[in-house]
């Protein structure tokens, strides 16, 4: 999980976001399971983020 934080904010900070603005993760992170009752109801809402977050502009 480090390095997964660690490269994905490096390559925001140095190639896509403005000097003025910077991206950090909070700290720590969360892991959660799911059964075979609720793997259904997960897929379909990973499928739907990019139209989710379609409106969200994420600025402050």
């Amino acid at each position: 999980m480090k390095n997964i934080k660690g490269s994905s904010s490096h390559y925001l900070n140095n190639f896509l976001l403005p000097k003025e603005k910077k991206f950090a993760w909070q700290a720590g992170y969360g892991v959660f399971s799911l059964g075979k009752t609720q793997l259904e109801r997960a897929i379909a809402y990973v499928d739907n983020q990019k139209q989710h977050h379609s409106k969200e502009t994420f600025n402050d």
